[in-house]
């Protein structure tokens, strides 16, 4: 299945899962300043999210529904450029993943829903990437379209590369280049932009380079008002 939205994701996702331990070993670093760049993710418990996803294929218009209170629920929706829409989700009990020409959804796990996922959601974003890079070290500064940039050399826990560059006037995310899986090119995105969202500050446009192609995705509306939960109902039960 070759989407935007999967290509988008899977790349801040790692095989391996974090521990907690792991995570809290993290000392502070470029990464964790930007992160509280972002702002307190956890005042902001629901987000609507619309937008648009460009590439080759034309443009798509994407949808993204969170809500952080436990249960966790999460609705990704691209509307293909042929009137086909691609989605993944989870309800906080089920999740899902639908396929444009397929009938039925595919049965996902939750976990695995919202953790392939996270990456799309704009104050998740930083999160994601660094919770799948645990061991980081400075490298050597660098210029990244015109923007001076400290370096930040990455390994997630199956032993893939990465590197993140950092805007050294504002400490904001600039850059980040990952490989999804070994066997698989590298891809690079750059934020090109950034929302204020209610007390956070959030990536609103990026583009990501992948063997050649390019994918731009922009999103042009926020909204914090609290969200149905019949709102993240599967296809099935929902009748989208």
């Amino acid at each position: 299945m070759i989407l935007a939205i999967v290509a988008a994701t899977l790349l801040l996702q790692s095989a391996t899962p974090a521990t907690p331990a792991a995570v809290d070993a993290v000392p502070e670093d470029q990464f964790t300043r930007a992160i509280t760049l972002v702002g307190p993710v956890d005042r902001v418990p629901f987000l609507r999210c619309e937008g648009s996803i460009e590439t080759e294929r034309g443009t798509s218009t994407l949808e993204v529904l969170w809500s952080a209170r436990a249960p966790r629920r999460l609705i990704v929706r691209e509307r293909l450029p042929d009137g086909s829409i691609a989605e993944s989700g989870c309800d906080g009990t089920r999740g899902w993943m639908r396929v444009p020409g397929r009938a039925a959804a595919l049965e996902v796990e939750p976990a695995a829903v919202l953790a392939g996922n996270a990456g799309i959601v704009p104050p998740l974003m930083l999160l994601a990437l660094a919770d799948r890079f645990p061991q980081r070290k400075p490298g050597t500064d660098e210029t990244i379209g015109g923007v001076a940039c400290r370096r930040l050399d990455m390994e997630d826990r199956d032993g893939l590369p990465g590197i993140a560059w950092f805007d050294a006037a504002t400490g904001r995310l600039r850059a980040f280049r990952v490989q999804a899986r070994r066997s698989q090119p590298m891809t690079i995105t750059t934020i090109t932009a950034w929302t204020t969202v209610g007390p956070l500050l959030v990536p609103s446009a990026f583009e990501s380079i992948r063997d050649g192609a390019t994918t731009r995705v922009r999103f042009t509306r926020f909204d914090t008002e609290p969200i149905d939960p019949a709102a993240f109902a599967p296809p099935t039960a929902g009748g989208r």
